[in-house]
């Protein structure tokens, strides 16, 4: 499977926002329901303008399977991720994972750890990360998620780049 990244703009603002509406997202990015449209692309334009978080559309085939979502913090990169439900387990999200690093290395090659913070519960994404050689940390926070109506834990994934393993 060879998969592209393509930078979110209002052209394909739409495939962003239907994956984001479907029911797993809904839940893994902590909400109870589906996004607004206007606000959720009135964020989106804010934050792209404002340079505060960088999305980009996962295609195979010209078709959207999913989203990754880059928040830089000076030498460090958060990252989130999202594979469409109809392209679960097929090794899909351990792709993206993989296009998002190789992104990050030839992009920014200062960052020197990517980190993934990831629900305990999220056993596909946590399979993402260290099917890509991020290494878990005992590094927790408790994050409220509307969805279920409690706090959950959230476990710190951390992958040093190239750039880090330099020094």
């Amino acid at each position: 499977m060879e998969i592209s990244l393509q930078k979110m703009n209002n052209n394909n603002f739409y495939f962003y926002y239907k994956l984001r509406c479907e029911n797993k997202n809904i839940l893994y990015t902590g909400h109870s329901k589906q996004p607004e449209y206007s606000i959720l692309k009135e964020w989106s334009k804010n934050i792209n303008e404002e340079n505060k978080k960088l999305i980009y559309l996962v295609e195979y085939n010209n078709i959207c399977v999913g989203y990754i979502h880059l928040d830089i913090k000076g030498k460090n990169v958060e990252i989130g991720y999202a594979v469409s439900e109809k392209d679960e387990n097929k090794g899909t999200g351990t792709l993206i994972v993989r296009q998002c690093i190789l992104l990050i290395e030839k992009e920014f090659q200062y960052i020197e750890e990517i980190i993934a913070w990831i629900a305990e519960f999220n056993e596909h994404s946590i399979k993402c990360v260290l099917n890509n050689n991020f290494i878990r940390l005992q590094e927790t926070k408790e994050t409220f998620y509307e969805g279920y109506d409690k706090c959950l834990t959230m476990r710190k994934y951390i992958y040093r780049t190239k750039q880090q393993e330099e020094f």
